[in-house]
């Protein structure tokens, strides 16, 4: 999970396409926008979805048992480090 959220943090061409998406549903609104910012500000947020998460013996591992085992990853995962 770091490694794999690690990778998609970094990675410059998700925040480009999130901008083109961005840009193109601006100029969509066309005039409905008053007075557009020529710069733009931003701010990062991620999602990270875990869909499932198994022991080794196939049972489904509950988000309390995920925290108690692995807390100090997720922290990590939050604070991108």
């Amino acid at each position: 999970m770091l490694r794999l959220s690690g990778r998609s943090i970094a990675a410059p061409e998700i925040e480009k396409r999130a901008a083109d998406s961005v840009r193109r549903s601006l100029a969509g609104a066309g005039p409905a926008v008053v007075k557009p910012y020529t710069g733009w500000l931003t701010e990062d947020y991620y999602i990270i979805q875990l869909r499932r998460v198994m022991t080794s013996d196939s049972c489904r591992v509950t988000a309390e048992e995920l925290i108690a085992e692995h807390g100090d990853e997720i922290a990590q995962v939050v604070r991108g480090a």
